[in-house]
């Protein structure tokens, strides 16, 4: 039987050796030229990596001057990074729009909003692969989701994906002015609880269904390109972003266990690039569920820079590990739900350890910590240096609460506040009672 991948063959050689090459080398310079048609309220192109929380790590990195903007960016590995305009950014509308920093020129053209024409092309060996291995997975599995992605966005833009009786109300929130969103969106919700929920056209909710099973296919041909294929730094990244999108598999166990017996097996010799390091914290943290053992042999540090370990502050009794952050509103309202829970358990022992994630400086966070009255010390990670949130599984997220048994394993993540307090008053009326 033909292996369907002699065609990857070329392209697997080019990468092993660049693989070789990465790991010596000192500093990769990649040039990007953009150009933009279209584009009216577009003034500039912003940069992040893949993965990055993209509220804080986006950075300016060139204007648009009639339309066009080149910039270079220095990296120490190979990186997958991803392109985002200003007026996107904005409005927190915009579609994925990625390459390979490897050291050549990029050359990118954007037509249009996010339902317009894009082209990203280089001559680089990663972007070149990952072009061969697209174009094979759409042909073998017999459809484009990026033709499909687009004809939904479209159907977005213009309205078309609600029903008629929603779609004016719909088209008007996108537009409007906060005093008015408000108004706007009670009158949508009423609509919706009169059809039940159910105000897609069938026409988009068919394409929705093609789209999910269209993902399937692809995603059981790209298992079969990892397995099959020659480990390379493609290979690595294509693991780190299945990693990044868990919350997608149908079953994120047997999901997860696959990846990680493939990465386990054959990626131990990319232990220098930065991203086998991501891929081997994801793996550790898809135990952060309850009834598993929470990993707590981490080091956190106070506004003084004093630094503690949350192994010695949680150790031996019920605890809450409450991840916040001063620019994360639903954060601060759990924080400002559990202070009863806090004056209420915390004298009969309950552990309560805070941090918040903050950039830059404290200033926000201890002006939060006054306004809200939080009662309790909090520790800080200053610009994602100690990595806390990725140690617990939420990179990209302002927010998490953990409540911890006095054993050590963890009872719920994001509980609601009543079954936190349920819980500890089980717990110490028993104790009480020993």
């Amino acid at each position: 039987m033909n292996n369907p991948y002699l065609g990857f063959i070329s392209m697997t050689m080019a990468l092993m050796a660049i693989t070789a090459s990465a790991q010596t080398q000192d500093s990769i310079l990649t040039h990007i030229d953009i150009q933009i048609s279209g584009r009216p309220d577009t003034k500039k192109a912003l940069l992040y990596e893949s993965g990055a929380d993209i509220r804080f790590k986006a950075i300016d990195v060139a204007k648009f001057v009639d339309g066009t903007c080149s910039f270079d960016y220095v990296s120490d590995y190979p990186r997958e990074m991803q392109i985002i305009f200003d007026d996107e950014f904005l409005t927190g509308r915009f579609k994925i729009k990625s390459f390979y920093a490897e050291g050549d020129t990029v050359k990118a053209f954007f037509e249009g909003d996010n339902t317009g024409i894009d082209c990203i092309e280089s001559s680089g060996t990663i972007q070149t692969a990952k072009k061969q291995l697209s174009d094979y997975i759409d042909r073998e599995s017999g459809g484009s989701l990026t033709e499909l992605y687009r004809k939904m966005d479209e159907m977005e833009s213009s309205g078309e994906m609600y029903i008629e009786e929603i779609r004016p109300i719909y088209l008007k929130m996108r537009n409007a002015k906060e005093s008015e969103r408000d108004s706007l969106k009670t009158i949508a919700e009423q609509i919706a609880q009169k059809h039940d929920n159910d105000i897609k056209t069938e026409a988009y909710k068919k394409d929705y269904s093609k789209s999910l099973e269209l993902l399937m296919k692809q995603d059981t041909i790209r298992w079969s390109y990892l397995i099959e294929s020659s480990p390379s730094l493609l290979g690595l990244m294509e693991i780190r972003d299945q990693l990044r999108m868990e919350s997608s598999f149908r079953n994120i166990d047997d999901a997860m266990e696959r990846i990680e017996t493939i990465f386990n097996a054959n990626y131990g010799d990319f232990s220098y690039h930065p991203y086998y390091d991501d891929c081997k914290l994801r793996f550790a943290t898809r135990f952060l569920r309850p009834g598993r053992k929470y990993d707590a042999d981490y080091k956190i540090h106070a506004v003084d820079g004093s630094e503690a370990t949350m192994s010695d502050l949680i150790s031996g009794r019920p605890a809450i590990i409450d991840l916040w952050a001063s620019w994360c509103g639903s954060c601060r309202r759990k924080s400002k739900a559990l202070i009863p829970i806090y004056q209420k358990f915390a004298p009969l022992g309950l552990s309560y350890v805070a941090v918040a994630r903050e950039f830059g400086d404290t200033k926000f966070m201890l002006n939060a910590i006054e306004k809200d009255g939080y009662p309790w010390q909090s520790y800080v990670d200053i610009d994602d240096i100690d990595g806390i949130w990725a140690k617990n599984g939420c990179p990209n997220s302002g927010g998490r609460i953990f409540l911890i048994a006095s054993d050590g394993k963890i009872v719920a993540v994001d509980p609601e506040i009543e079954f936190i307090e349920h819980y500890l008053a089980k717990h110490f009326y028993a104790a009480a009672k020993k």
